[in-house]
Parts: structure tokens; sequence; C-alpha cells
């Protein structure tokens, strides 16, 4: 007589779909949440706002706020510049290829202490492909791609955008879409 034993699942079979759903995840672009320590980004995030984020690669349209990988930080910056262009700042405004840009979320709220002349002169620059000339929305509080120092950001630094304010200490600002 022959005796059938039931078959048990191999022990890998059990941790397969924890596996692939960690993966789906990891690959999906779940939305995830940060918080603004500066006020470069004002008036559009403003400091200590919590912001959702999509953390899908993307490439980035001009005027886009993205988050990208510097030095080891995570940081958001606007896009003012992609490959091929010109950029160059004269008395605080940016001209982009020999024209003035139009940025009505730039903010200039006073100098910060240690702000550098290079930001409100610089250029001309020519942006390489791959590259990315970003700036934050509050000019006067922002290190970014005017200054040599911090320079341009590959496109390969991207991780994602931001998407939606989800807690402010100002009313009225939550669930305020990010552009």
């Amino acid at each position: 007589m022959l005796l059938c034993r039931a078959m048990r699942p191999h022990k890998w079979s059990l941790h397969l779909p924890l596996f692939l759903l960690c993966v789906v995840i990891s690959c999906t672009g779940i939305p995830r949440v940060f918080t603004l320590p500066t006020s470069a980004m004002e008036p559009t995030i403003l400091l200590e706002e919590k912001f959702s984020a999509d953390m899908t690669r993307f490439q980035p349209l001009y005027g886009e706020l993205i988050i990208f990988e510097h030095e080891g930080l995570l940081l958001v910056k606007r896009t003012i510049g992609v490959s091929g262009d010109v950029l160059e700042g004269r008395n605080l405004q940016v001209f982009l290829n020999g024209k003035l840009l139009d940025e009505p979320y730039v903010q200039h709220i006073g100098k910060h202490p240690l702000f550098l002349k290079s930001l409100e002169n610089f250029g001309p620059i020519s942006i390489p492909a791959g590259k990315l000339f970003v700036a934050g929305d509050n000019r006067d509080f922002s290190l970014d791609s005017r200054d040599p120092s911090f320079g341009l950001i590959s496109v390969s630094d991207i991780r994602g955008k931001p998407i939606e304010i989800l807690q402010s200490p100002k009313p009225g600002r939550v669930h305020t879409i990010l552009h």
C-alpha cells in the first residue's frame, strides 16, 4: 500500500509574495513625507511644512520642483535650466537664453547674513547634456546652481518631486498642490 504524503510548500514559496510586494512598493513611487528644514523654497513650501513626494525618477520641465541628492542630502529646488540652455543672472533677475524669466513664485525677503554676490549676478552658464540648473524660490536664502560651489546637478541625481502640502503652521495651506 502506497501512502501519499501531503505536499508541503517549499520554504521560499512562502516568502515570495512578501518579496514581490516589497519590490513593487519600492518601484512604484509610493508617496513619502518630508519636512523642509529651511526657508529656501518659500513661498512655495514654507519652513517646517510637511509635504508628500512622489519618489519616482522623471525628466523635469522648466519650472518644475524636484527632489534630488546633492552631497549626500535630499534637497528641493526648482528647475530653471536644462541641457542646451544658457542662463545668466543680473541684479537678481534670471535670463534664460537671453530672455528675462517670468518667475512669479520667486521672492526676495532680505539678504541672508551669508548671502553671496555670486547669487545676484552669475554666468552666463551653458548647461551641458545630462545637467540641470536649479534654484530655490526664496532666492535670498537658497544656495543653489547660481553659486559655483554648488554648481549644476546631474539628471541622474533626481529622486522625485514634491506633490502636496500635508501639514502647515499657516492656515489654509494643507492640501495645496505643489507646482
